[in-house]
């Protein structure tokens, strides 16, 4: 079922991202429907302006109304009775590649507690850049209505060469979350508009966080 609601949520997000000046990378949008399920997934992804088709930082993102969700709002509809508001489900996902690695730091000195002699060989360490990324990235998103998207688990992953130089890294960074659409949501739906307005400038706020030449490019 392709509720106008959804749809509504789906623009409402969509100028969010726009009005923040991000770029949508349009070879990546699609609206799909899963014909077991019922449920309805639209995903796209956004980045700053002016790096192309495939950029070096941009944000993945899902929007999901499930089945129970288009249940319930059919019943709000016929003003029939629902225990809980429908819920369109969000995933934002920060992705990142070919970041450089901090400087390198000098060993620690060994302090009076130490008991074992430091290696004379040890080499001096670089910064992971997953902890620079963390320190970036918040917990949680702002208010989305009555609720937040949560910072998930980091997946990274390096490639080296032969010699085990650094090639190409790549990090990505899921939030997640549920926006709950309730009384005065479904009779309004400009409301809409104001809520997703913030999250467009709050990914935007990141993405140039991520693009801060502190995470420099690596190429």
């Amino acid at each position: 079922m392709l509720d106008h609601i959804f749809m509504d949520a789906v623009g409402a997000l969509r100028d969010g991202l726009e009005d923040a000046r991000l770029e949508c990378l349009t070879d990546e949008e699609h609206l799909q429907h899963d014909i077991l399920l019922g449920d309805l997934i639209w995903e796209t992804s956004y980045g700053l302006p002016g790096e192309g088709l495939h950029p070096r930082i941009s944000s993945e993102l899902t929007m999901h109304w499930s089945a129970e969700s288009q249940a319930v709002y059919r019943s709000w509809i016929i003003n029939d009775d629902y225990i809980e508001p429908p819920s369109v489900g969000i995933e934002i996902t920060f992705c990142m590649s070919n970041l450089i690695e901090q400087s390198t730091t000098t060993a620690r000195t060994p302090q009076p507690a130490d008991t074992a002699p430091l290696p004379t060989d040890r080499k001096p360490t670089r910064q992971p850049i997953h902890r620079k990324i963390a320190e970036i990235l918040p917990q949680c998103s702002p208010k989305i209505g009555d609720t937040k998207l949560e910072r998930g688990c980091m997946t990274s992953k390096t490639l080296y060469d032969d010699e085990l130089n650094l090639i190409a890294n790549f990090f990505e960074v899921p939030y997640e979350g549920a926006y709950y659409l309730d009384e005065n949501v479904l009779a309004d739906g400009s409301r809409l508009d104001e809520h997703f307005n913030k999250l467009g400038s709050w990914v935007s706020s990141i993405l140039a966080r991520i693009g801060h030449p502190k995470l420099s490019s690596a190429a």
